[in-house]
């Protein structure tokens, strides 16, 4: 049962209290006054990626009172944002990698355990500790899980790594692109659907050539794309033609999933497509199919691949009191994306915090912006506002990169992009510096 309130806020009341936005996205919180402050409501946490980081850190601001506990396996998260930029050799796999220590600083539990499954009705967390947990109010942020290929599970990952996942993938595949003979060819398969960030497959395939240019110039990257159109089309094209002409290779569907893989063979590194075409790669890395990370969906709070949610809330559709945000959430038209997750974080901290306060709810306000970098300094970027209208998310206003653009508008998009990283780091991780 949620904790008796002492007060009530009016909208202009509750705004100074959050504060602005910065840098990074939609709006934000800023210190909150006593007034916020609860009895010992409790909020849980499922995932301590971006999503569920950031919700613990805004929600902190605006209640100092409520206990807060994350339900993260890993001590420290790799992001799969930013994870391009690893491949492209711009930035190190520590730069990607952040820890809890500012949070826990801010009284926030941090618990190194699994959620594996959630009772609704009883409003409990069991954990793979055997330990139970009670909320009042529960945020599910699992990020995303994989849709099953033939031949292809764990074991056949470590052979053909996906490194759609923060850490340990990403250092595999890398390690078989500096492992690799000039002249090999690298096949990476793009699944079609929602997945992970959109235009994060081509953005790979950039930086991938980008390591091939300077020291394995025979070598290719095959893309074999599920999908007849992609996210910056025109704008991959280009780079493709002018900075990697002879090594990036693009196979892309008459009709979609031609060029799905259907059938992955890790032993001699192959793989069929569902038109029957069969590829090798000295190094293969499949991206396949994506859904709701596993607890959401075992817990019932999934439509298909998807998690449903209020679009004004993010609560979820199919259970009162908890939230589903970031990758596992049908947020159509907010692609899955860090920066989404962020900002879909925001207001879930918002939401529980108005609940617990009784204060009232307002239009929500969201925002994604994707950077891809083409070649040492030349990004491009898309993005887009989201309000709701009709109980629907809906874009109220969008942005792209145009193909021909000032050498100096690319590169002031390259040091966006960085800096972009870092602020969102210290925004979801509450790091000072």
């Amino acid at each position: 049962m949620e904790a008796a309130v002492a007060g009530t806020l009016d909208r202009r009341s509750f705004t100074k209290a959050l504060g602005a936005a910065g840098a990074v996205a939609g709006f934000g919180f800023g210190h909150a006054p006593f007034a916020l402050a609860q009895a010992r409501a409790k909020v849980v946490i499922i995932g301590g990626g971006i999503g569920g980081a950031t919700v613990a850190n805004y929600l902190r601001k605006a209640t100092p009172k409520v206990e807060i506990t994350i339900i993260e396996p890993l001590a420290r998260i790799t992001t799969c944002a930013g994870s391009n930029l690893f491949m492209g050799g711009v930035r190190t796999i520590e730069d990607l990698t952040h820890d809890f220590t500012a949070l826990r600083n801010r009284g926030i539990q941090v618990l190194r355990d699994t959620a594996q499954a959630i009772d609704t009705a009883k409003k409990t967390v069991k954990l793979e500790s055997g330990v139970s947990i009670s909320y009042d109010k529960l945020v599910v942020s699992p990020g995303i899980d994989f849709k099953s290929i033939e031949g292809y599970d764990d074991a056949a990952s470590e052979q053909m790594p996906h490194a759609w996942r923060g850490g340990k993938q990403m250092l595999l595949l890398k390690r078989q692109i500096e492992d690799m003979e000039d002249g090999g060819a690298i096949v990476l398969g793009v699944p079609s659907g929602h997945y992970r960030c959109p235009p994060a497959p081509y953005e790979r395939a950039c930086m991938i050539a980008l390591h091939l240019k300077r020291l394995k110039p025979k070598s290719k990257v095959i893309l074999l794309d599920a999908k007849t159109q992609f996210a910056k089309e025109a704008l991959f094209k280009q780079a493709f033609a002018t900075y990697y002409p002879n090594l990036i290779e693009l196979n892309q569907s008459a009709k979609t999933d031609d060029l799905a893989i259907v059938r992955a063979d890790a032993k001699s590194r192959t793989v069929t497509t569902k038109s029957g075409q069969t590829f090798k790669g000295a190094v293969v890395s499949i991206i396949p199919p994506q859904k709701a990370g596993a607890i959401a969906v075992t817990s019932g709070l999934a439509d298909g691949d998807w998690c449903p949610v209020d679009a004004n809330t993010f609560e979820a559709k199919k259970a009162k009191d908890v939230f589903i945000l970031g990758d596992s959430a049908m947020a159509d038209p907010m692609p899955k994306s860090g920066f989404a997750a962020n900002s879909q974080a925001k207001l879930v901290a918002e939401s529980i915090a108005v609940d617990l306060v009784k204060a009232t709810r307002y239009p929500p306000r969201l925002r994604n912006t994707c950077w891809s970098l083409l070649a040492r300094a030349d990004t491009v970027k898309m993005g887009a506002a989201y309000g709701v209208k009709d109980g629907k998310i809906v874009q109220i206003n969008s942005f792209a990169s145009e193909a021909k653009e000032p050498v100096m508008t690319r590169a002031k998009n390259t040091s966006e992009y960085l800096t972009w990283y870092a602020n969102m780091m210290r925004d979801s991780f509450g790091k000072t510096a």
